[in-house]
């Protein structure tokens, strides 16, 4: 996959080697403006609005999985089962369940 999200809240999602469209833009209403990250299978990405959604390129389905209210513009990352979502606002690092979008943990990384 080639996973392109742009500001105008649409992720396109395209083979890596042709560039053609795998599934139609998928439009989730909100500017995005972090690079999304791939668990198991779906497709996670934040907009800059701090929703966090899970995308299912088989179905072309998107389901919202958290709303940590802060903007995201940070790259997210996934390791075992969580996405790691850092915001700017506040420079807070959150902890979602991949699966849930339950949060597990958040620190702030301000120096306060």
């Amino acid at each position: 996959y080639c996973l392109c999200p742009v500001s105008d809240g649409k992720v396109y999602v395209l083979d890596a080697e042709s560039g053609h469209e795998l599934v139609d833009a998928i439009d989730l209403g909100d500017p995005v403006s972090s690079s999304p990250v791939l668990v198991d299978g779906s497709i996670i990405i934040a907009s800059g609005e701090g929703r966090v959604y899970s995308l299912d390129t088989a179905n072309n389905q998107v389901k919202p999985l958290a709303d940590v209210r802060e903007k995201v513009d940070a790259p997210l990352w996934a390791s075992n089962g969580v996405i790691y979502v850092h915001t700017q606002e506040n420079e807070t690092l959150y902890a979602l369940n991949a699966q849930t979008g339950v949060e597990l943990w958040q620190v702030s990384l301000t120096s306060e």
